[in-house]
């Protein structure tokens, strides 16, 4: 059948079923009052009225068209005639951008005056009108649902009809597709250590996945995040205006995920420690310990010569309620904390070049968090707080936005290191 029509005629889709019906019965009672435009052979407008036609056994007017803008002419007398939602005409125009590309492949010529696809090709700048800008004015709907629809196309084509039949709109399709995207960066991991917790961790950013964090749901959060120090790519940010003020966001992304109890450690640098703390007063944050992790290995800087070499790092340590501090006095109690950094040769491994230990993480989970309790990581790096969250009986959040770290993560407990 698809061989009788035109490719223009595709544009508008045809009419369900119930709607098909009730013309078939008005042209049955009243007869065939539009004609039923032909162009090249084949029908450009009236598919629906020429299905009922011959159902009926009626011979219908037939007139050809014969101007050089048949996109134009079938959009002219389907707007006029159908009642489409916004959303339904931003459909529309993704098939008109496509037919227009055919035609534009087709015609090498020039174009006659005021035909469609000369607007759609007319230079402004030098640079070629964009088609989606046009297509959607030409149908009557905005450039952004023009464009959504064409989103929604590509990840989730299967929405395209119900958004075409009135049955959904464009943004409830983004919704749709918003939940899909994250269910597909969702992974659950349930490492085999004995213990009845699980691991789920979101791939991407944390910016796209954090809603997925119920809130209030959260009793302990590890961050690591970005230092803005080194020459890594994921580290380098234009100043520290900008460093501080993505610092902040974060902060004030993960603080409605927090129980009413609730614990935070933030690992960074001693180059803006300063800065961090000032942000952290002026937005309230409770802070209750400033931990020096001291490391004796030298990881960078062995060959500073006009001041100390660094040693050390700073966490800040947030908390609403007293931390679970084992009976016996020992170390753990004071604020210097001793820990070797991960190297290849140790019984961490060395997954990741700023990965932090485990026995410092492993002491954040259990004085700040109970069993059967959530960690969050939103920077997980190597995943070394999801490893320590279930090794000692919690479960863990992770979002790591590189494909790389995702694989490294999930084959570290998988494997249990």
């Amino acid at each position: 059948m698809n061989e009788l029509y035109h490719p223009a005629a595709n544009i508008f889709p045809l009419m369900d079923e119930v709607a098909y019906a009730a013309l078939r019965d008005d042209i049955a009672a009243n007869g065939l009052i539009e004609p039923i435009w032909f162009c090249d052979g084949k029908i450009l407008d009236g598919r629906n009225r020429w299905r009922a036609c011959q159902e009926l056994g009626i011979s219908p007017e037939i007139r050809e068209y014969t101007g050089d803008d048949p996109i134009g002419f079938v959009v002219s007398l389907n707007l006029s005639r159908r009642h489409l939602t916004s959303s339904q005409r931003a459909v529309v125009a993704l098939e008109i951008e496509r037919q227009l590309a055919i035609e534009a492949k087709k015609r090498q010529i020039r174009k006659p005056a005021n035909s469609v696809l000369q607007i759609i090709e007319k230079q402004t700048d030098n640079q070629p009108i964009h088609a989606a800008k046009q297509a959607a004015a030409l149908v009557g709907t905005n450039r952004q649902y023009v464009s959504d629809a064409k989103r929604i196309q590509a990840a989730a084509p299967e929405l395209l009809p119900q958004i075409a039949a009135g049955e959904l709109s464009i943004p409830e399709a983004k919704r749709v597709l918003r939940k899909k995207e994250r269910d597909a960066r969702r992974i659950e991991v349930n490492p085999d250590n004995g213990n009845n917790v699980r691991v789920v961790l979101y791939a991407g950013d944390y910016r796209d996945n954090i809603n997925n964090v119920v809130d209030g749901s959260v009793n302990l959060a590890i961050i690591d995040p970005p230092y803005n120090v080194t020459n890594y790519e994921w580290d380098k940010f234009g100043s520290l205006d900008e460093f501080i003020e993505f610092t902040r966001q974060w902060l004030d992304a993960i603080r409605p995920k927090f129980a009413e109890d609730y614990h935070l450690f933030v690992f960074c640098a001693p180059d803006f420690a300063a800065d961090i703390e000032m942000l952290l007063r002026r937005d309230g944050w409770p802070v209750k310990s400033r931990v020096i992790w001291h490391y004796r290995n030298l990881v960078r800087g062995r060959d500073v010569t006009d001041k100390f070499i660094q040693n050390w790092q700073m966490v800040f340590h947030i908390g609403t309620h007293k931390l679970n501090w084992p009976p016996d006095w020992d170390d753990s109690r004071f604020a210097v904390q001793t820990h070797a950094a991960p190297q290849s040769n140790f019984n961490d491994g060395k997954y990741h070049p700023h990965q932090k230990p485990k026995t410092i993480i492993n002491l954040f989970v259990n004085i700040g968090s109970n069993i059967g309790d959530t960690v969050l990581d939103i920077f997980a790096g190597s995943g070394t707080t999801g490893i320590c969250a279930v090794d000692n009986g919690r479960n863990a959040i992770l979002m790591e936005q590189s494909p790389d770290y995702v694989e490294v993560i999930k084959n570290r407990l998988r494997g249990w290191l």
